[in-house]
């Protein structure tokens, strides 16, 4: 499954490279939109900020993910579930 970029316009992601994080949020990175915000902050193995995927849609909805936690399926329907939602407003609001 794909993940839907369309209606996202920022992206806060920080993670250890060198953690269970990284895979999810390198993968999530590669896909998101060069039209979005990207707020990048790469972590240390001494940091202690947890890793983190916040997302804003276009309609300032907010979504949070722990990469370290979330595979990045699991983050795909996640964020799908919100973006379908602006997908069929738009096609309501287009008829």
């Amino acid at each position: 499954m794909s993940l839907i970029t369309k209606y996202i316009t920022k992206a806060t992601v920080r993670f250890d490279p060198f953690g269970t994080s990284a895979a999810s949020a390198r993968s999530f990175l590669s896909r998101v939109p060069s039209s979005a915000k990207v707020d990048l902050r790469v972590l240390n193995a001494q940091s202690k900020e947890a890793p983190l995927i916040e997302v804003t849609f276009k309609d300032k909805h907010v979504m949070k993910a722990d990469p370290s936690t979330t595979t990045y399926n699991d983050l795909t329907d996640l964020l799908n579930s919100h973006s379908r939602k602006l997908l069929i407003q738009d096609a309501v609001n287009e008829s």
